[in-house]
């Protein structure tokens, strides 16, 4: 029981190591939803849902390698050592992220464009926007709370 508390008191007493842990936690449940997007995709035979559903597992790859960067920056002894490798996850990330959103943007954009798009009806839609708009509220949630946070990495993963 005690080492449960020592756990605790480790990681919700610094801010940065509470959002690494949040995220981490939030890694896993992505990865859910990424995997249950797949199979629904594949059961209806969707390329959108296909295509979000890889998404998804992308993010949670590109957060996965972050939060090894945090883990492994949290041992650097030298400050300036610590913020270069945390500045270079923060440009990596940007680049992967854009290059990522471009990509989806254009999936996307094929599919409005040729028209296979396919229209739901019932209780999918009701919890795809369920699920969309919950994964807002977290976003813009974590940014305002995380806005005083000044590690690049934690921007990174927010």
């Amino acid at each position: 029981m005690i080492y449960i508390k020592a756990i605790l008191v480790r990681y919700f007493g610094n801010p940065q190591d509470r959002t690494a842990m949040f995220n981490a936690a939030s890694l896993v449940i992505d990865a859910f939803i990424g995997i249950g997007k797949l199979i629904l995709g594949l059961y209806l035979l969707s390329g959108w849902f296909i295509t979000n559903a890889l998404y998804y597992l992308i993010l949670c790859i590109a957060k996965g390698q972050v939060l090894h960067k945090y883990t492994l920056a949290k041992k650097v002894s030298s400050a300036q050592q610590r913020y270069s490798m945390e500045l270079y996850v923060y440009k990596r990330g940007g680049v992967f992220l854009c290059l990522l959103g471009v990509s989806y943007l254009l999936v996307c954009l094929r599919i409005y464009l040729v028209g296979d798009a396919l229209v739901y009806e019932g209780y999918i839609v009701y919890l795809v926007a369920l699920i969309a708009f919950t994964k807002l509220g977290f976003a813009i949630h974590g940014n305002i709370v995380n806005r005083h946070l000044k590690n690049p990495i934690i921007s990174t993963l927010k």
